[in-house]
């Protein structure tokens, strides 16, 4: 009789605490019972039934949730834009290899932070980019390198006239006296290709008929990325056109 008493306190406590719940978790409640009723051992049972009575009494705050699903959003954006910024800061690192590939061993250390810098700093540029291509979806990995892939295609085939310019018209390049100069070159790469992915979003909306305003603040400063490497790679471009022609001196 004892123990058929200790099995039946559970389902006792179980049922006080649902009826304490509001109406709109009543369904749960019962559904909770239901499922207390089929265990058979004591110590499930308690189990069981102390669980179900903390989450009807202390509920989960939705705020909390909303918040924990966001910060993972977030994560997750992070993680891929990192992944995409180690492959491009990588390339970097090797075209300076091939400009000086005799490093001093006093540098090395200072050369390694200046990577792990800028590969930080682009990896925050790249993170918002990122969720505007997610569009909130789950990360899919062949989804964004449809346009990573894109955007490094824009890239190069927007450089590829100044590349075959600065070669063609430069009889020391050609001759082997100096080196090609591949990093100006993937700084001229690198601001179109980022320009690229962050305007995808723009025109993907736009094309749906969907209203850019919807989110005024991200707008803004995506916009103003836009306009930065605009600005940036026009500038740099018009300051090297005149070496891309041939015939100054200073543009070896």
């Amino acid at each position: 009789m004892i123990t058929g008493f200790f099995t039946q306190i559970p389902e006792r406590l179980l049922a006080t605490a649902v009826r304490h719940m509001p109406a709109e978790r009543s369904e749960w409640g019962a559904a909770m019972l239901a499922e207390l009723a089929q265990l058979r051992h004591p110590v499930t049972r308690w189990q069981f039934a102390l669980s179900c009575v903390r989450v009807a009494l202390f509920p989960p705050h939705r705020g909390g949730l909303l918040m924990n699903e966001r910060r993972k959003y977030w994560f997750a954006n992070f993680g891929v834009a990192a992944f995409f910024g180690l492959l491009m800061m990588g390339i970097a690192a090797f075209l300076v290899f091939l400009d000086t590939p005799e490093t001093p061993p006093g540098k090395t250390l200072i050369s390694l932070l200046v990577f792990g810098g800028n590969w930080l700093i682009f990896t925050l540029i790249l993170t918002p980019i990122v969720s505007g291509l997610r569009a909130d979806e789950p990360v899919v990995m062949k989804h964004l390198l449809i346009p990573f892939g894109a955007a490094v295609l824009f890239g190069l085939l927007l450089i590829a006239p100044f590349a075959f310019m600065e070669y063609w018209n430069n009889p020391r390049i050609q001759s082997g006296e100096f080196r090609f100069p591949f990093m100006l070159f993937y700084a001229l790469w690198l601001s179109p290709t980022v320009f690229f992915l962050a305007a995808t979003p723009i025109v993907r909306r736009l094309r749906a008929g969907e209203s850019i305003l919807a989110h005024p603040l991200p707008l803004l400063l995506r916009v103003a990325l836009l306009a930065f490497l605009a600005i940036g790679w026009i500038t740099l471009l018009g300051d090297q056109m005149p070496c891309f022609l041939g015939g100054v001196p200073g543009c070896d």
